[in-house]
């Protein structure tokens, strides 16, 4: 179903085709689209400059196409802040530059991202919310980190990390990071898988196969979230292990 929706009051103008077997970028959308949402089509690629007609365009939803390619300048002279290219056909992470001063939140999940490097993100100097999950065949030494700029969210869910280290080491800007799947070398994780991650106050570490409870003094210090579901530890947990989350306000052990 397509429709334009009106919102005078928000400065807003939605264009939405969903579900309607679309395989290219329809011709009819207003020059004053904010908000485009072309979910759950069939849609291949973005070529150059098909967005540029639209200069205020600010959210783009493209969630389960067939997207396989994106033209470095599929976005010009669009201030896109939020991305939903969820569940595509991409092998490689896009060359996104065109908007890396104004893109806030990408979702980038369900892709088979086997080519995604630093390079990717040095440009991306406004991303703050990034969601990988269930991205498969993504570098499992996650050295496309080594470019983050202001990144604060790195959802990994789904993605079965396995015997991790370093990996997580020195992502200074990183507040929350959610992990789900796989395994650490160590049992119990010290600070040390975690080393230069102080700003983490929202820890997600589900079905990793610890059977430990993390010890992890300096990280502990400052976490307000700690979810650790579907771990078996295997000694009943006492006040002992708490001692040192000072700030803990929610925690799911199940």
């Amino acid at each position: 179903m397509m429709c334009v929706c009106l919102y005078p009051a928000f400065a807003a103008v939605i264009y939405k085709n969903e579900s309607f077997g679309l395989s290219s970028i329809p011709a009819n959308i207003p020059s004053g689209v904010t908000q485009l949402v072309l979910g759950y089509n069939a849609i291949a690629s973005l070529e150059r400059n098909v967005f540029s007609a639209y200069n205020n365009l600010t959210n783009v939803d493209l969630r389960s196409n067939k997207v396989s390619s994106i033209s470095p300048d599929a976005f010009a002279g669009c201030p896109v802040n939020s991305l939903l290219l969820l569940d595509n056909q991409l092998t490689a992470f896009p060359d996104l530059d065109v908007i890396g001063s104004t893109l806030v939140t990408l979702y980038i999940g369900l892709n088979h991202l086997a080519s995604t490097s630093a390079r990717d993100f040095v440009n991306l100097t406004s991303l703050k919310y990034l969601y990988m999950d269930f991205a498969r065949s993504l570098p499992p030494d996650l050295a496309f980190k080594e470019g983050f700029q202001k990144v604060e969210l790195l959802s990994l869910l789904g993605l079965i990390l396995r015997d991790l280290s370093t990996e997580f080491q020195n992502m200074t800007t990183v507040k929350a990071l959610f992990v789900s799947g796989g395994n650490f070398l160590s049992d119990p994780i010290t600070d040390s898988e975690f080393y230069g991650c102080e700003a983490i106050v929202n820890l997600q570490l589900s079905g990793m196969k610890m059977t430990k409870f993390p010890k992890m003094p300096r990280i502990a210090n400052n976490l307000q979230e700690l979810d650790l579901h579907k771990n078996i530890f295997d000694e009943p947990l006492t006040a002992d292990n708490f001692s040192d989350y000072k700030l803990l306000a929610s925690l799911n052990l199940k």
